[in-house]
């Protein structure tokens, strides 16, 4: 069952259809230890490490809650039913939107391919990447601002649950955690968008995903983080 639908190859649109600075490489520190618990200036990942973090001046402004909620804006994720009138789109955020998933997806060969580094350095572990992840009727939440850390931990350590049945890497998760219907999709070893055939139940796609999303809500609050552009520049320099 098709939820979405497909404007161009690997961008969707949501299932209701609904300055840029290079950074210095060499300002790239890689600082970390091996910890239990975090410090004050510093966030634990999955495998025990501590990430120093560089403190924001001015924190996300945005609550960020781990738990699922109910959409109540009346144009997120509704399922078999249509919106009493059209929803307008805005061309600008659309195009802005489909440039934010390509971005992301077209590297995330170089990702994986720097994962070490990216788990090393808290600005890139935090970096932002804006794509649109959702559920059914709980909408974004719980799967809001996912980073470059969050997505590497959940490919490295989850693999079952985050790879199709051909071994691809899941990079867009969309569907309904109460049918289990979904329109997922992977990225080939080329950057190429594949539609995921998932190789177990879609709860253990999203669950599995939040749970590590969610794992990290004071650090993206509290840290400071490069831009997608600013991560994949300093990446592709060295």
């Amino acid at each position: 069952m098709k939820m979405e639908n497909q404007n161009e190859r690997g961008d969707y649109r949501q299932i209701s259809s609904t300055e840029n600075v290079v950074p210095n490489p060499a300002e790239a520190s890689v600082e970390y230890c091996n910890a239990t618990k975090p410090t004050p200036g510093s966030f634990i990942l999955e495998n025990g490490t501590a990430l120093v973090g560089y403190p924001k001046t001015v924190p996300l402004q945005e609550e960020i809650s781990s738990k699922l909620k109910f959409d109540t804006t009346g144009k997120y994720y509704q399922i078999g039913s249509q919106a009493s009138e059209p929803i307008a789109i805005d061309r600008e955020k659309e195009e802005q939107r489909q440039y934010n998933h390509r971005q992301f997806y077209q590297n995330i060969p170089l990702f994986l391919a720097n994962a070490d580094r990216i788990l090393s350095d808290s600005r890139l572990f935090l970096t932002e990447v804006k794509v649109d992840n959702g559920l059914a009727y709980t909408g974004v939440s719980g799967l809001q601002h996912p980073t470059l850390g969050v997505y590497l931990e959940w490919w490295l350590n989850h693999r079952e649950s985050s790879h199709d049945r051909s071994g691809y890497p899941i990079w867009y998760i969309s569907g309904s955690p109460l049918s289990g219907c979904h329109a997922c999709a992977s990225v080939d070893a080329d950057g190429h968008v594949v539609d995921a055939e998932l190789q177990g139940r879609f709860k253990d796609v999203w669950s599995g995903f939040m749970e590590v999303n969610n794992r990290y809500i004071t650090a993206k609050n509290r840290f400071e983080a490069y831009t997608l552009d600013q991560a994949i520049a300093l990446l592709k320099a060295n």
